[in-house]
C-alpha cells in the first residue's frame, strides 16, 4: 500500500500483513452492539440501521472533563483551560 503525498510511515509495521475477519453481531437485549451499525441520516442524531431506533447520547463527553482532569495533551480541562487544574 503506497503511501498519500505528505503522509509518514510509522515504520514498525511497514510490509507486515494480516487478516481481519468480521461476523455479525451475536449480541442480544439492550447492549448497542444488537442494534446494528449506527448510520447518519441526515438528522440531529445517530440512527441504528436494523432496528431504527435513535442513538441519544447523555453524559459529560468525555472523563477528562468530567474529572476535571487537565493533563492529556490539548485537552480543556472542566473549566474551559488547557493545562491547569482548578481543583
Amino acid at each position: 500500500m503506497a503511501l498519500k503525498q505528505g503522509g509518514k510511515s510509522a515504520r514498525f509495521m511497514d510490509g507486515l500483513e494480516g487478516r481481519l475477519d468480521i461476523s455479525p453481531s451475536t449480541k442480544t437485549g439492550i447492549d448497542n452492539r444488537a442494534k446494528g451499525k449506527l448510520a447518519y441520516i441526515g438528522t440531529r442524531y445517530l440512527q441504528f440501521q436494523e432496528t431504527k431506533e435513535y442513538f441519544l447520547k447523555a453524559g459529560a463527553d468525555s472523563p477528562e472533563n468530567m474529572l476535571h482532569y487537565a493533563d492529556f495533551d490539548g485537552t480543556l480541562d472542566g473549566y474551559g483551560k488547557l493545562g491547569k487544574s482548578y481543583l
